[in-house]
């Protein structure tokens, strides 16, 4: 009798299981569009309504408690531990350059590496390893540069998202422990198309990516009436 019976349970075991996975991947990305929606609304970002800006977020303390602190072109003195915002920098660089200057590159390149050796000091635990905060958010105002003509170079936002933030959390021992989450609002038509490359890009490296004023109910991007194929 005990094979028998043991024939039926693994099964529905397997299904449990399956049903649970899915409520749980469901759960979290409702929990990574509520963030980022809050982000898009919080107080200290009024200021910049209608205008690109970019915030990074590191969990660890709620959004109700914190003032997102502005951070200086390549200045990485002073940045918050959990979030920090940047403009677009009006400063002068030739056109290969030109992304060094924008909100999200700013904020992968100067802040995010002491913001993580700030927030490992202020949640330090007695272990060999260092902690690390669970989920980091990106949230910028327009979808992440993807300027076709600077692809070749790996000099856009995207890259900085896909290859500049896996580095430094590896520096920081916190590879595979930080979940990275990417959401923009708006998406210029003009640069529609580039916006869906990034966006393939980031999903094809498990970076979770949302447009949040998509019609879409998981606030995907839609491109040519379709959502990309991450590969």
């Amino acid at each position: 009798m005990a094979p028998r019976f043991s024939w039926f349970l693994f099964p529905l075991l397997a299904l449990l299981f399956c049903h649970g996975a899915a409520f749980a991947a469901e759960t979290l990305q409702k929990t990574d569009i509520k963030t980022l929606q809050n982000i898009a609304k919080m107080e200290c970002l009024k200021k910049y309504k209608g205008k690109q800006h970019a915030v990074l977020y590191l969990t660890g303390r709620d959004l109700d408690d914190l003032t997102c602190h502005e951070i200086a072109y390549y200045d990485p003195g002073n940045v918050d531990a959990n979030c920090n915002i940047s403009p677009v920098f009006k400063v002068n660089l030739s056109k290969p350059r030109e992304t060094f200057k924008h909100s999200e590159w700013q904020l992968i390149y100067t802040a995010l590496r002491p913001m993580l050796q700030k927030w490992q000091a202020n949640n330090s635990v007695a272990s060999a390893n260092p902690k690390c905060p669970k989920s980091l958010y990106l949230y910028s105002y327009l979808a992440p540069d993807y300027a076709f003509n600077r692809t070749k170079l790996g000099r856009t936002c995207t890259h900085a998202i896909v290859t500049g933030i896996l580095n430094i959390l590896y520096e920081k021992g916190c590879n595979n422990k930080t979940r990275i989450v990417v959401g923009f609002s708006e998406v210029e038509p003009k640069y529609r198309e580039a916006a869906c490359d990034g966006y393939k890009l980031m999903k094809q490296n498990n970076i979770k990516a949302y447009h949040l004023e998509s019609t879409d109910k998981h606030k995907k991007l839609i491109c040519n009436g379709v959502i990309p194929n991450a590969g």
